[in-house]
């Protein structure tokens, strides 16, 4: 279920790689822990679960789970070149581990307000990386303790201005894919 742990929960929201319109995925081998993970599902209304139409559509999408990587991938190398003429760089993973494109990730080299706002007037639409995580703004601008956790975790607080997730599927089209490439190859 992945490198170093026994369970791995997987979105299934319209940004994941594999959607089905909402839900989740919990998958892990550890037969224990597939027990009480049934147990505890049991509980819940059946109109809580996944429709089995949202998951056929889950299933449909995991059959050709190598293609839409694949396709991902190239469209990932497509946007890093482009990319690669500007003063910002994307995030990657290091070593031998594999970057699975969900999304295309831009650590802006200053502002992340001025990039969204050249993005959008191209009609191309981005969303702050880190915006829904431990760290929000609000918290920031409320002055709480938030400020303190910003302080002690830097690299955490500069990902977290500086990063932008720009639009990467399957489904984007070649049009869209090279307008996406254009925008990031001038961004300011």
């Amino acid at each position: 279920s992945g490198s170093s742990g026994s369970v791995c929960l997987l979105s299934l929201g319209e940004e994941g790689i594999i959607t089905a319109a909402g839900g989740g995925l919990l998958c892990t081998g550890d037969k224990k822990m597939l027990s009480s993970a049934k147990t505890n599902l049991a509980r819940f209304q059946p109109q809580a679960l996944l429709a089995d139409m949202n998951a056929a559509l889950g299933l449909s999408q995991l059959k050709e789970i190598d293609h839409f990587l694949a396709y991902r991938r190239e469209i990932a190398v497509h946007f890093t070149k482009a990319l690669s003429s500007t003063r910002h760089r994307t995030l990657v993973q290091p070593d031998e581990l594999e970057n699975v494109p969900f999304s295309f990730p831009v650590r802006v080299a200053d502002s992340m307000k001025l990039i969204r706002q050249y993005a959008a007037k191209n009609s191309i639409a981005t969303r702050p990386a880190f915006s829904d995580r431990i760290i929000a703004m609000e918290e920031l601008q409320a002055g709480n303790n938030t400020v303190d956790i910003l302080s002690s975790c830097p690299n955490a607080a500069d990902l977290w201005r500086r990063c932008v997730l720009f639009p990467l599927y399957p489904t984007l089209g070649k049009k869209n894919i090279q307008l996406i490439a254009k925008v990031l190859a001038t961004l300011p």
